[in-house]
């Protein structure tokens, strides 16, 4: 594969890995990145000098801006996973501060 279909590979694979993150389907994300990143590997170990990069240079940007979305949507992601297990570790304790004061 050449490096303008290695970096358009890459941005599809981003692309995809985005609107899966966006459905919430973290798994496929993490399957997918796998391929993303084998993609980027493979063209910059192609790369002998930085002119090489700069055909594909506007592809690598779109994939850095694919990147901050998906950065964004991760940590909001876990921020929801936080405030929800904190909510249930909450109910947790006063549901067994119920039970213990409930049979005195």
């Amino acid at each position: 594969m050449q490096g303008r279909q290695l970096a358009d590979r890459a941005l599809a694979l981003t692309r995809r890995m985005l609107s899966l993150a966006q459905a919430g389907d973290w798994d496929s994300v993490a399957a997918t990145i796998r391929q993303r990143d084998a993609a980027l590997m493979h063209l910059f170990n192609g790369v002998q000098e930085t002119a090489q990069l700069l055909g594909v240079e506007t592809t690598l940007r779109a994939v850095a801006a694919c990147n901050a979305q998906l950065i964004a949507l991760g940590t909001e992601s876990r921020e929801d996973i936080s405030t929800r297990l904190n909510a249930l570790t909450r109910g947790r304790h006063a549901a067994a501060h119920y039970h213990s004061t409930d049979t005195l």
